[in-house]
């Protein structure tokens, strides 16, 4: 895989996790599993780290709108980390979520709490790989 493919792996993952993870918080919220200040905070967890994904992601996409090329072979250690980070991600949001829905977390303030540590989490690990893949390293 070239680096230019695991760029725009990467930054779809990082729109449609965020997305899905948001849809999900607000379903909740729309079958009164909690009230609006709780989806507001799960909400407020994820949002600091997505907006500094999505504006990287966008200027480096401008920076680079004209450039073809398809840049470096990525090697097979950082598919599989940049794979593995993003999975356990999404999985340990989704697994939160449903140990809320099963009301093993019992109360939304620490289903927040849970989303929080999981995108810090995940924010330190896929934040290096962004960071090389967007700019950090030419």
């Amino acid at each position: 895989m070239y680096q230019s493919q695991l760029k725009l792996c990467v930054s779809s993952f990082v729109v449609i996790s965020h997305g899905a993870i948001f849809f999900v918080a607000l379903a909740f919220q729309s079958h009164q599993a909690f009230d609006n200040e709780d989806a507001f905070s799960v909400l407020g967890a994820l949002i600091p780290l997505f907006g500094l994904f999505v504006t990287i992601i966008i200027k480096d996409t401008l920076a680079n709108k004209f450039n073809m090329r398809k840049g470096r072979k990525v090697n097979s250690q950082m598919l599989v980390v940049t794979l593995f980070i993003c999975l356990f991600y999404l999985g340990g949001c989704l697994t939160t979520f449903y140990l809320f829905y099963n009301q093993t977390i019992t109360t939304s303030s620490d289903l927040s709490n849970w989303i929080a540590r999981i995108e810090a989490a995940f924010g330190i690990g896929l934040g290096l790989i962004i960071d090389d893949l967007f700019g950090g390293q030419t």
